[in-house]
């Protein structure tokens, strides 16, 4: 760590001489950074500038709400950190992990897992589900955070749900044995929705087409 510290500090030059002051268009020479020395510098600063942000979103005020909400936004866009500032391992030992989540380079999962079972149907493009196998009156839980938008019984007497996480996202819960929200109702993720007797359906969608939420689960 020492060694990444001292590629920060400016060098400075050695006091000029009263000869070389005198000559006209003397030069002081300066070490130059390295382009790896650039980058790790560069990093530190944003590393820095990240967990000011974090730590503005933990003000309940709406100019600094925006101000973290743009930020994380800007640092969702599909970016795989992991592949650039993510792999050095100064970035992993001077952030903390709720930093390193919220940037997702820890490898924590983006959904939580709506049951413990194990999936008993992987996704597929022909049937564009999946399946966890669910203990009888297993607590069926909330992927994401959202607001609930409809709750239906089904054609065999159980519940479905149907969560609006923001953005075009949403989420289906099926085969449910009952349900504890109610349309309308905000949901946190990792909140209870209801109960599960023996298989659980989910199917995730972006702008109404289902797409596949493993890798966000977690699976693979």
């Amino acid at each position: 760590m020492a060694e990444n510290i001292r590629i920060f500090t400016r060098v400075q030059p050695e006091p000029a001489s009263a000869a070389e002051a005198s000559v006209p268009g003397a030069r002081r020479i300066r070490r130059r950074l390295s382009r790896g020395d650039r980058l790790l510098r560069n990093t530190a600063v944003a590393c820095a500038l990240l967990l000011g942000i974090l730590a503005l979103g933990n003000l309940d005020l709406p100019w600094a709400r925006k101000a973290s909400e743009g930020i994380e936004q800007a640092l969702t866009m599909r970016i795989n950190l992991d592949e650039s500032i993510g792999e050095l391992t100064f970035v992993r030992q001077i952030m903390p992990e709720s930093a390193l989540v919220f940037l997702n380079v820890s490898g924590a999962p983006e959904l939580t897992r709506p049951a413990s079972g194990e999936v008993i149907h992987p996704w597929s493009n022909a049937q564009p589900w999946l399946m966890f196998r669910c203990d009888a009156d297993e607590p069926v839980l909330a992927p994401a955070d959202g607001t609930v938008t409809a709750v239906s019984p089904l054609s065999d007497g159980r519940m479905g749900l149907l969560i609006d996480h923001g953005e075009g996202l949403e989420t289906v819960l099926a085969n449910l044995s009952r349900a504890e929200v109610r349309a309308g109702d905000a949901v946190q993720r990792g909140q209870a929705l209801g109960a599960c007797p023996d298989s659980l359906y989910l199917e995730y969608r972006a702008n109404g087409e289902p797409i596949d939420p493993s890798e966000k689960l977690g699976l693979s």
